[in-house]
């Protein structure tokens, strides 16, 4: 919510601390998926020691031509055994939760990679040369956060993005947040309003919202009693309003959860 607000012209009290909480994020960024490797030692529980101990003690009541009975001194041995195994069951789960998600972390970059090199967009089944400057803008974002099984995207999110961006032909240095929205057709509207709805600091979401309340006719007069900005002077670069779009999917994934 921090950096959504400031993105789209919020103030902060201090710059440094805008710059340390954007610090802070992208630590947790990796955090998340880092899985430091386990150095724990377990030794196995040694069943055949025991099974000896018992069958040893049974044999010498055989042979002293009494009743064999398991002691205390037997019992406390399977209660130890059995102890054992429940440190082994937990180490093993322990390390299987680490190796899943080692293969998170790989299929994630896997499926962002090949992603960028297919240059393929689901939303509209065709390459993302043949996408308008603002379809790229707004089908980029949805599909890079579908593919991220994260509350956070990684490290590098906004470098994937600006290497869809630059698939644009003949790029508009600057466009406005009216030119952007007018360009979201029925199949974008309903890709992002069946998951998120956007809130004062989701620009970009909220005035998608409210195109698909009022149209292309009525959808301003909603955004900017919601949120107190012009659509029409709201200027930014592709790059800022696809990583803006980002940062909103991201928080309104977040608030969800």
């Amino acid at each position: 919510m921090f950096l959504c607000g400031y993105n789209v012209g919020y103030k902060v009290k201090s710059e440094k601390l805008y710059q340390g909480f954007v610090h802070i994020l992208n630590e947790w960024r990796l955090i998340i998926r880092s899985e430091e490797e386990s150095k724990d030692i377990i030794e196995f529980p040694d069943t055949a020691k025991i099974r000896n101990e018992v069958t040893t003690k049974q044999k010498e009541a055989e042979d002293e031509g009494v009743e064999w009975n398991a002691d205390q001194e037997n019992w406390n041995s399977m209660f130890e055994l059995l102890e054992s195994f429940e440190k082994v069951i937990y180490f093993l789960n322990r390390m299987n939760n680490r190796y899943k998600a080692k293969l998170e972390v790989q299929r994630e970059e896997s499926d962002i990679l090949w992603w960028m090199i297919n240059e393929w967009s689901d939303i509209y089944e065709q390459p993302f040369r043949m996408l308008s400057e603002a379809q790229i803008v707004l089908a980029a974002p949805i599909e890079l956060k579908d593919m991220i099984p994260y509350s956070l995207g990684p490290f590098a999110i906004k470098q994937v993005l600006y290497k869809e961006i630059s698939l644009v032909q003949n790029k508009q240095q600057r466009i406005t947040l009216s030119q952007l929205v007018n360009a979201a057709d029925e199949k974008l509207l309903d890709k992002i309003l069946d998951e998120w709805n956007g809130s004062r600091v989701q620009p970009i979401l909220l005035a998608l919202q409210d195109k698909k309340k009022a149209g292309d006719e009525g959808w301003k007069n909603l955004f900017i009693r919601a949120c107190d900005i012009n659509p029409d002077e709201f200027e930014k670069t592709l790059e800022e309003f696809s990583y803006q779009f980002y940062l909103e999917l991201e928080l309104t994934g977040l608030m969800v959860k």
